[in-house]
């Protein structure tokens, strides 16, 4: 009988568990059989509660699941927001004008609140990039005051993010910055991450770091590396994450969650 090596899974989704925005037959499988033999299961990604919500019900997860890149949590079981921080309102609307008025011609400017996306625009790139149904705006001082805003995000080409990253380095806005992804960058409120969402994830469920596992491609996924027990890279995964990951798996299209699940988890007795 399989016995698990980990007893909680933690998996970023875009260009991780995702392939085409789609979970593949295999991961699921993978998934399914992980949690039958007691193991825990569930995301750390950038995206918001609406854009997560059909994945979040497809593998049906049952504890907390991290959002907007550590800045909430969303526990399905209770069908309940948690905010962990938040950008402060002026702020975001500041940031999000002040990148559209900048990169207008290169980028789309999104935020993110709860569970809605606000833009100004979307070109044909970003369209193809992300299938975003956003709530689009005049102006993003037409975003409702109640809305507790997550994240500010600038969405373009690989050639133009870079110099977006560059441009903000120089901004003195009390935020932190974190490229997502090789078309994403974000701002989100200073001191949230995957890791310390993690980190609480683990606290309330009373499972000791050691017995944690995580699997991620980006940048954002480096501060989980810290907070679990073994932290695997697909293998296309950025350079620095495939340098510091403990273990390296097939990449997302080749089901590079699976293959972390079965070569590492589940621990299958020799047959004698």
């Amino acid at each position: 009988m399989p016995t698990l090596n980990y007893s909680l899974l933690v998996s970023d989704l875009d260009g991780t568990l995702l392939n085409n925005n789609q979970i593949s037959g295999m991961n699921q499988k993978s998934i399914e059989q992980f949690q039958a033999l007691g193991g825990l299961f569930t995301i750390a990604s950038g995206r918001n509660y609406h854009e997560s919500k059909r994945i979040i019900q497809q593998l049906n997860i049952r504890i907390p699941v991290i959002l907007c890149n550590g800045a909430m949590l969303y526990d399905p079981k209770q069908n309940e927001m948690i905010p962990i921080k938040c950008l402060e309102y002026a702020l975001s609307i500041e940031i999000a004008q002040e990148l559209d008025h900048m990169f207008s011609d290169v980028a789309d400017i999104f935020i993110f609140t709860i569970d809605k996306i606000y833009a100004t625009k979307m070109n044909p790139f970003t369209i193809q990039a992300t299938g975003f149904q956003p709530h689009f705006v005049s102006s993003f001082k037409e975003v409702p005051k109640k809305q507790e805003i997550m994240k500010v995000a600038a969405i373009s080409k690989p050639d133009q993010i870079k110099q977006i990253a560059e441009k903000l380095s120089t901004m003195n806005w009390p935020v932190d910055f974190i490229q997502t992804g090789e078309t994403f960058f974000e701002i989100v409120p200073q001191g949230v991450s995957k890791g310390k969402a993690v980190a609480r994830l683990l606290n309330e469920l009373q499972i000791a770091s050691e017995q944690a596992a995580a699997i991620g491609d980006h940048c954002n996924d480096l501060s989980m590396i810290e907070q679990v027990g073994l932290f695997a890279a697909v293998a296309n995964a950025h350079p620095s994450v495939l340098e510091q990951a403990n273990v390296v798996v097939q990449a997302n299209v080749e089901d590079g969650v699976s293959d972390f699940i079965h070569q590492y988890l589940i621990h299958k007795p020799h047959a004698e």
